[in-house]
């Protein structure tokens, strides 16, 4: 029995080191009273987008990659003035498309603070987590004027 957990123990670290991805469960989106939602799809060039939108409200944005390449989109910061961060969700477009080749939609949920007011800049990144100095292969900066 021991000799078996030391091979399993040994196989597994093997796989990780050989560049093997094992995909990650989707991660279901949340449920808020969505009044916006903002699209960065696919490979389109536009790397920022403004929008407007009343205090109180909340809206959503949605990124797409492809998955099983490592890459994932994040927020590059998460302290926000007029801004709450309420949920995200990961989840494939199509079965199987968390998998290298397929697409993949990362969703955030933010609600803007009753009383703000004014406006503040999100930047998203596409980035591999694991290579913490690299530059992200895509940026995307949403502005929002809160009123």
């Amino acid at each position: 029995m021991k000799k078996w957990m030391i091979l399993a123990t040994i196989l597994a670290v093997l796989s990780l080191g050989s560049g093997l991805a094992i995909a990650a469960p989707p991660v279901k989106a949340p449920d808020f009273p969505v009044t916006m939602t903002v699209i960065l799809a696919g490979d389109c060039d536009r790397g920022e987008e403004s929008i407007d939108i009343q205090r109180g409200q909340y809206f959503k944005v949605n990124l797409y990659a492809a998955g099983g390449t490592g890459y994932t989109w994040t927020l590059a910061d998460h302290e926000f003035s007029l801004l709450e961060l309420a949920g995200d969700s990961v989840e494939p477009v199509e079965p199987d498309s968390m998998r290298a080749g397929g697409r993949v939609k990362w969703s955030y949920y933010l609600k803007v603070k009753d009383e703000a007011a004014g406006q503040e800049v999100i930047k998203f990144v596409l980035k591999r987590g694991w290579e913490k100095t690299a530059s992200p292969a895509r940026s995307f900066d949403l502005t929002v004027v809160a009123r």
